[in-house]
């Protein structure tokens, strides 16, 4: 049994041309399941993966925005809290 790749730098082209070629990187066990069944199954779980983690980036994404406008409101009110002391 031949030796399994190690990728440095896993860009989605490199990952999906490895699931699809059937190829294994060492230490991803959990690609595994990219790794059986026909060419069409293999494009499959890669697909729903990928959907899946867009869904989770923009999840993320989301939040950090949620974040980055409360950090802006509270800047804001800290601004204002200054101007009002110094004024007064």
């Amino acid at each position: 049994m031949g030796s399994s790749p190690q990728i440095d730098d896993p860009t989605p082209e490199t990952i999906f041309r490895a699931m699809a070629s059937g190829r294994a990187y060492i230490g991803e066990d959990h690609w595994s399941h990219f790794r059986t069944g026909t060419m069409s199954d293999r494009l499959r779980n890669f697909f729903n993966s990928a959907s899946y983690m867009v869904a989770e980036m923009s999840g993320a994404c989301q939040a950090g925005e949620a974040q980055a406008e409360t950090i802006r409101r509270l800047e804001a009110q800290l601004k204002e809290s200054e101007d009002h002391l110094l004024s007064g």
